[in-house]
Parts: structure tokens; C-alpha cells; sequence
């Protein structure tokens, strides 16, 4: 490969500066992020696509959809909140919107959604529940219905196992 073939040209945020050396028959080239950073990457690796940027775009990325609300860490150690109120909207969503979840025949499949208003905003989710209680789940007051303010609550796991509705069938009286 000729060593001029990409300097000056720009792949994603990258601009190809100078040549730096052959590894291996990869060559690797110093190149200049639009961020003012400068990183060393594989000519494959530019012309594939697979690196764009120097880092930066994939902590813009992460910093704008997973950390906006504040909700998703603890204070004190910045570990996922399992008992948090963010953690109860992802695992609603995942059960309502990916084929791939081990719920998803029970809630998607049935035909269970998620509101308009909570879909994309757990800002919006957190105004309308509050922060998720102690030892309290999200549950669905109507088990035929979606996700929505009208129809769901923080319950005890014991209101909701009350209120599934497999449970219910086994409370119906017997009609003779």
C-alpha cells in the first residue's frame, strides 16, 4: 500500500495526518479528531467504518441517552440502582418492546404498551410515579391494559402476585 494513499482524507470525524507504521501488514496512521484529540488507528479500521472518532463520539452518545436524568446511579458509587425506579422503567420497556426478552410473549406479544408519554422520557415516567419505594414493584392495576398513569402503581410483591392473572382465575368462584 502506498503510504499517501489516505493522507488528508477524513473518515467520520477523522482526519488522516500522517503515517505512523506497518504492524503486522496493518498500517497505522496518526489522525487529527474534529475535537482537537489526536489517535493512532489501522487503515482497515478507517475505510470499514468502525472507527470514526477519536472516542468522543461514543461518550456523547452514552453521556446524552443513558446519564441525562441522573436516575440510572447511585450517589455513592455510580453502580445501576436494581431496586430503582429507572431500572423498572428499562425492564417495562424491554418486556413490551423486545422480541428477544423472556417476557415479551406475556406483555408485547398480548399486545401490552407502553404510553406515548413514557416511551422515550423516563422524565416523564418519574413526574408521573415518583421515585419506586422500598420493597415496591410496577404494577399494572389491569393486567388486560398497557403501561400508563391511569393504570399503574407501586405495589408490594404480594399485591401484585394477588393481582396476576393466573391468580385471579384461581380466586373466580365455581359457577355450577
Amino acid at each position: 500500500m502506498n503510504r499517501a494513499d489516505l493522507m488528508g482524507l477524513t473518515f467520520g470525524r477523522l482526519t488522516v495526518a500522517a503515517f505512523v507504521e506497518t504492524r503486522n501488514t496493518n498500517a497505522y496512521w496518526n489522525c487529527v479528531c474534529q475535537c482537537g484529540r489526536s489517535a493512532t488507528v489501522s487503515a482497515c479500521h478507517l475505510k470499514s467504518g468502525h472507527t470514526a472518532s477519536c472516542g468522543c463520539f461514543q461518550k456523547e452518545r452514552t453521556s446524552k441517552t443513558h446519564r441525562r436524568h441522573g436516575q440510572s446511579s447511585t450517589p455513592e458509587g455510580g453502580r445501576v440502582l436494581r431496586g430503582s425506579a429507572y431500572m423498572s422503567w428499562q425492564l417495562m420497556k424491554g418486556r413490551c418492546l423486545s422480541p428477544k426478552n423472556n417476557k415479551y410473549s406475556e406483555y408485547g406479544e398480548r399486545g401490552i404498551t407502553v404510553c406515548d408519554r413514557w416511551l422515550n422520557s423516563f422524565e416523564n415516567f418519574l413526574e408521573d410515579m415518583g421515585p419506586r419505594p422500598s420493597g415496591m414493584t410496577l404494577d399494572r392495576k389491569d393486567n388486560d391494559r398497557g403501561y400508563s398513569t391511569e393504570n399503574c402503581r407501586w405495589a408490594t410483591y404480594h399485591e401484585q402476585r394477588m393481582n396476576q392473572r393466573r391468580m385471579k382465575r384461581d380466586l373466580e368462584p365455581i359457577r355450577t
